[in-house]
């Protein structure tokens, strides 16, 4: 759980796993991470986020819908989530409307990062 730098064909992706939150506790204090990841970075952040078996609560949600307008959006290149499934769904496609930057789901973790280094 949390926010890590992993390597994918030579290029350096930043992985959110909020996989293992099993609150909304948990899942905010994994968001507030990766906030502070992006505030210090320079930019061209190309992020996965892994959302399997998590279940979305409203706090975590507008939460994100803030810092996606107020720190994500001026320094991510490219975002990716796996793990979306009913509910999340209707919940990514409301968050991609305020985004510059939209997360594209997809249903492996490869695909996810081949498409994150094209």
């Amino acid at each position: 759980m949390g926010v890590s730098l992993i390597q994918y064909k030579g290029h350096e992706i930043l992985y959110t796993d909020y996989s293992k939150c099993t609150n909304t506790k948990e899942a905010l204090a994994v968001l507030y991470d990766l906030e502070d990841y992006f505030r210090k970075s320079k930019g061209n952040i190309r992020n996965l986020s892994n959302f399997t078996n998590t279940i979305p609560s409203m706090r975590f949600i507008n939460e994100g819908k803030r810092l996606k307008v107020d720190v994500f959006d001026e320094k991510l290149l490219k975002g990716t989530a796996i793990g979306i499934i009913g509910l999340q769904e209707l919940l990514l496609v409301e968050y991609n409307k305020i985004s510059k930057n939209k997360m594209i789901h997809f249903d492996s973790k490869g695909n996810a990062l081949e498409y994150l280094i094209s």
